[in-house]
């Protein structure tokens, strides 16, 4: 006779298992996954899909093992949705001593064996290449049944380079579009996290692919005006007109907005709604940085990142300034994102020392009080803003001083910040100030 338990699980429907390995994260809760695999049959086949449905590889090696099993058991790969290869290895330094430095070292990845993988995930949603080299090996390739689906919702290439430019004369876009089978891409990323490395990214060669449908398109971690400037042009052929909606980059230097003037009138920006600028590095003027932001016609949300330290100095750039002077009559939302260091003058453990450092703090206090309020002004204009009707401050702190500090003061400073400073906004109930962590 079978234990009641049991039973009473039998009668539970399916459709509530499903939703509960759905609910289940396979980076957190794996180890629950795969007991739920080995209870019975039945559990085995609900677990499974969300087991395999994130799947992260690192060395070679795993990806030939990986392409072996999928051709194995072809089910496990209709249940992948996520697929994350990761080409950094360890290599040691000689030294002395036990503890001795290691170094990332980008391991090639052949592009025929990617086609290989992709053609076992019929059902991939993402993919993520980080730290990947490409490279070129027309090995013959029997036991693929099917070509990729050619559709992704996202696509991250973190520092991915081409290895052997003698044998691929071309770069790292156009070559996945066409081994591949890209027809469309829903949210394109580039990530560079390698300040002192050398630009990677050739000038495209555009004949014979067509261009790419790209939604929502991320440049992250370029601060080097070379490395924007070098993207814009590029994906200013790649990218099919009048189908980006999102655009996330940042801007360094004055020179940097030409360019992406230039790419946002290539790619038709009437499309944009969404614009995130990252201006935490920034040293423009804030007049021409104005025509950037006018520059789409249909935009409605717009997020600014910026640092405290830098909007404080004597040359930067005004907060204020770069919302332009004519209406912008689509904008519905704006976030601004301050990260901002505490001054060791204000810290409770350390006693104030240095009257000119308290001077010069209470200085750039001053100036960057007179910014914000200058911004509540220009945002508080329904001539300007007809359809504004959202604003967000983030206030982005040390997270070592975060809980100590706004532990004792959040509360205190979140009631009179908004009305001292954004009085315009926070009137009109259009105002929502945060306090986070700067991870």
């Amino acid at each position: 006779m079978q234990p009641k338990s049991l039973l009473s699980l039998r009668n539970i429907p399916q459709e509530v298992f499903f939703l509960v390995f759905a609910l289940l994260e396979v980076e957190e809760d794996k180890n629950t996954l795969a007991s739920c695999v080995l209870v019975s049959r039945l559990w085995h086949d609900m677990a499974l899909p969300s087991l395999w449905k994130q799947i992260v590889l690192k060395t070679t090696q795993t990806l030939e093992h990986f392409l072996a099993l999928l051709r194995h058991k072809p089910v496990l790969g209709q249940s992948v949705r996520s697929l994350t290869l990761w080409g950094a290895i360890f290599e040691r330094i000689a030294g002395c001593g036990p503890a001795q430095e290691r170094e990332p070292v980008a391991i090639p990845l052949s592009v025929t064996m990617l086609r290989d993988i992709m053609s076992c995930v019929p059902k991939l949603q993402r993919l993520s290449l980080q730290e990947v080299a490409l490279c070129w090996a027309p090995e013959p390739t029997p036991d693929v049944s099917s070509p990729p689906s050619g559709t992704l919702s996202a696509l991250e290439l973190i520092d991915v380079s081409i290895h052997d430019r003698e044998t691929i004369d071309t770069s790292v876009l156009p070559l996945l579009q066409q081994i591949l089978s890209l027809q469309s891409v829903g949210e394109l990323t580039f990530a560079s996290f390698d300040d002192t490395g050398p630009i990677q990214e050739p000038e495209l060669e555009v004949q014979g692919q067509p261009q790419l449908p790209v939604q929502n398109l991320s440049l992250i971690g370029l601060h080097s005006s070379a490395q924007l400037i070098q993207h814009y042009n590029s994906l200013s052929q790649r990218l099919l007109p009048g189908c980006l909606r999102s655009l996330t980059t940042s801007v360094t230097h004055t020179e940097d907005l030409t360019p992406l003037l230039a790419f946002l009138r290539d790619v038709e920006s009437s499309s944009i709604t969404h614009l995130e600028l990252d201006l935490s590095e920034a040293d423009v003027d804030s007049r021409a940085l104005s025509k950037v932001i006018s520059y789409p016609e249909s935009l409605s949300t717009l997020r600014l990142h910026v640092r405290y330290n830098s909007i404080c100095r004597e040359d930067a750039f005004s907060v204020a300034d770069i919302f332009p002077q004519h209406a912008l009559c689509t904008l519905k939302e704006v976030h601004l994102d301050m990260e901002w260091t505490i001054p060791a003058s204000w810290s409770n453990e350390q006693k104030v020392g240095n009257e000119e450092d308290v001077d010069e703090d209470a200085d750039a206090d001053a100036d960057i009080y007179d910014q914000l309020l200058e911004m509540d002004r220009v945002l508080s204009s329904r001539v300007r803003f007809p359809a504004l009707g959202y604003v967000n401050f983030t206030l982005l702190v040390e997270s070592s001083k975060f809980t100590s500090f706004f532990g004792e003061l959040g509360e205190l400073i979140t009631k009179h910040f908004i009305t001292a400073v954004f009085p315009g906004i926070s009137q009109a109930g259009l105002f929502d100030i945060q306090f986070a962590p700067l991870k």
